[in-house]
């Protein structure tokens, strides 16, 4: 099944297809959409059958079908059918705003004027007259076609809510003049010349009769239609693609996306999956902020995991002279209920470098790396948790350059 629907402002093409075969079916779906606001794809898929087979899997370990396993047999209903959905899709949100690149248009106080085009005199402010002189058709083996002098109607505006003005043209109602015309019996066709009377004398043994169509006056009503008077350049909006998945066991969404704001630009990663089996359960969220600033790109990145075990918080703020040129800070916190505390630090500048691990439960080892045009310093150590305000040095050295007296 395709559904097709369009028109200036809205356009939306769906295909819709189903198969099945016993008890199982297999649906899917595909729709495109653009309006005003924003173009999207989404894509659907359905699987449903039975679950028996599934009970015929016997894990010894467990003692246990895998259908008690996986905990199936609360959500599957009398049936013993069992479903999967997916379903994706891509949005791009347009952006209202751009670069509108204009005609050179000279506006005066009672008309306009495009370099290049010759207008006649103006009746009114910005309408202006544009005339056509009459010409004829004349193609081979088509009957003669008379088109009129037509005066077409210009008109210059600015419409609100529009990026860039546009020309209304009028075409007035006139008359196409189709001379009489015999049809041909005989017309080339490649090298050679086709014969129809000829042809019908061998099959049908008389001759094609002679059909003269009359001279014919053919009415065209008045329209109008609009031409832009320059070009829009939109700016990049927003993208973001989705991909879900929802079944007995697994259910579970993940989306991404970059977002054009007023002075930066967003990045967002999200994740949420629900489950019969707890271990599988989680949230998560990370956005990032990204932007240009004398030269360097700043960028900030915050991500949150919950899972029902542990929890972790990522955080970076940090600029790039170049790729592999990177200034700032990450932290990287990790809490659990159940197991120890863990934390990640690290940290770069111009001269300098550190990192550590911490843990409540044992101290904190960490490296810190300094440099200069002369030294070279390095030092691993551990700070116990007890004493925070020790540091052990595990390795400590120092590498110094010195210029020798031939230079």
């Amino acid at each position: 099944e395709v559904t097709l629907n369009a028109n200036t402002k809205n356009q939306k093409i769906i295909w819709k297809s189903e198969i099945q075969i016993h008890l199982k079916a297999l649906q899917h779906s595909i729709q495109f959409s653009n309006d005003q606001k924003e173009a999207r794809l989404d894509i659907l898929g359905s699987l449903k059958g039975q679950s028996q087979y599934l009970e015929n899997i016997f894990l010894p370990v467990y003692e246990k079908s895998l259908v008690d396993i996986l905990k199936l047999g609360g959500t599957t209903n009398s049936g013993g059918r069992q479903y999967l959905h997916a379903s994706t899709s891509l949005v791009y949100t347009k952006n209202p705003n751009g670069y509108a690149f204009l005609f050179p248009l000279q506006e005066l106080a009672d008309r306009f004027i495009i370099p290049g085009l010759k207008l006649n005199d103006l009746n009114s402010v910005l309408l202006t007259p544009l005339s056509t002189s009459p010409f004829v058709l004349n193609l081979p083996a088509l009957p003669k076609v008379i088109f009129p002098k037509v005066d077409v109607l210009t008109k210059y505006s600015e419409p609100e809510g529009s990026s860039v003005p546009f020309f209304e043209i009028t075409v007035p109602e006139g008359q196409l003049i189709v001379s009489q015309f015999t049809l041909p019996k005989r017309f080339p066709v490649g090298s050679t010349i086709l014969d129809l009377n000829e042809i019908t004398n061998k099959i049908a043994d008389f001759d094609l009769p002679t059909i003269t169509l009359p001279e014919q006056t053919i009415e065209i009503p008045s329209f109008k239609f609009s031409v832009p008077a320059g070009i829009f350049i939109p700016f990049f909006g927003a993208l973001a693609a989705r991909l879900g998945i929802v079944s007995p066991l697994y259910n579970a969404t993940w989306s991404a996306g970059l977002k054009n704001k007023e002075d930066h630009v967003e990045t967002f990663l999200d994740s949420t999956c629900s489950s019969t089996l707890q271990f599988l359960e989680y949230d998560l969220n990370v956005v990032g902020t990204h932007k240009i600033d004398d030269g360097m790109l700043i960028s900030k990145t915050k991500g949150i995991l919950a899972h029902h075990d542990f929890s972790a918080e990522y955080n970076e703020d940090g600029k790039y002279k170049d790729i592999w040129n990177w200034h700032g800070e990450a932290h990287l916190d990790i809490t659990s209920p159940a197991f120890t505390e863990f934390h990640l630090h690290y940290q770069e500048d111009e001269g300098s470098l550190s990192s550590s691990a911490a843990s409540p439960a044992i101290g904190t080892l960490g490296l810190d790396l300094s440099t200069d045009d002369n030294n070279i310093n390095c030092n691993v150590y551990f700070q116990p948790q007890s004493s925070s305000d020790k540091k052990l040095s595990i390795f400590k050295t120092e590498w110094r350059y010195q210029k020798s007296n031939d230079q």
